[in-house]
């Protein structure tokens, strides 16, 4: 009789060992984790006064990420320079943060099909008539973000007689601004933004046309196809919907 209990008590806790583990995985959240760097607005960027991390980066990988079935986006915010070393490192699952695609980068991760085309372009003082091509950097103090397309461009394509390496675009507007530099090479999209919401009026566009064009995407790591197709589809399918449009136009509307 005893051993009938005994062997009762342990079905029972069995039966209730079962129920927990199977409770944990109804209430597990599947997380779609994303490096990016946040102070390239409007692609990502903290917003001033709340702190509140959004950007046209932020919004379009939380609504991919929904239609991929995921509960949750958790970001880990990362200096630039680092960004892919961390992706290799399987650090998270995926990279956004106005990424354009090089041969150089391409040796190291795998991208998406891109999502957003930019370009580069020369930003000067008010008042300077030039244009926007890599000769009006010729015997200049030109300022870029270290690490950045615009970087790699400004090294390897122009004789710029003094290049001031700065850590955002704000910075190298800024050093224009305080005569540290004599110009600026950066990404159209964003300089246009920030000139659009009042961030310097002492510095211009030097022109309509850019000096190089990219092209913007994704970043997985090389071994992770699956989330490579997933994300190739979202994006195939859905980048012209209302939804995904409305997105651009709530930070790219402002931009002429």
């Amino acid at each position: 009789m005893m051993k009938k209990f005994l062997i009762l008590i342990c079905c029972l806790l069995m039966g209730l060992v079962m129920v927990g583990c199977g409770n944990k995985t109804i209430v597990e959240k599947k997380v779609l984790r994303v490096g990016t760097t946040a102070n390239f607005p409007p692609f990502e960027y903290f917003q001033p006064n709340s702190g509140i991390h959004t950007g046209y980066d932020i919004d379009l990988i939380r609504e991919l990420g929904k239609n991929m079935g995921y509960d949750k986006v958790e970001f880990v915010n990362v200096n630039f320079t680092k960004l892919l070393e961390g992706l290799e490192a399987k650090e998270y699952d995926a990279v956004i943060s106005g990424l354009a695609i090089t041969p150089e980068r391409e040796a190291k991760v795998a991208f998406t099909k891109p999502y957003i085309t930019d370009g580069l372009t020369i930003v000067l003082p008010v008042g300077t008539k030039l244009p926007n091509t890599k000769d009006t950097l010729k015997g200049r103090r030109v300022a870029v973000e270290s690490g950045s397309i615009a970087f790699d461009w400004v090294m390897s394509h122009t004789h710029a007689s003094d290049i001031v390496v700065v850590g955002s675009t704000e910075e190298a507007i800024m050093a224009v601004v305080e005569d540290k530099a004599d110009c600026m090479v950066a990404s159209k999209l964003v300089v246009a933004f920030l000139l659009a919401h009042g961030f310097s009026d002492s510095v211009r566009l030097a022109g309509d046309n850019v000096l190089l064009e990219d092209k913007i995407a994704i970043a997985v790591h090389k071994e992770n196809t699956v989330l490579l197709e997933k994300l190739n589809a979202e994006l195939e399918n859905n980048l012209q919907t209302p939804k995904y449009k409305q997105i651009y136009r709530t930070y790219f509307g402002s931009i002429k």
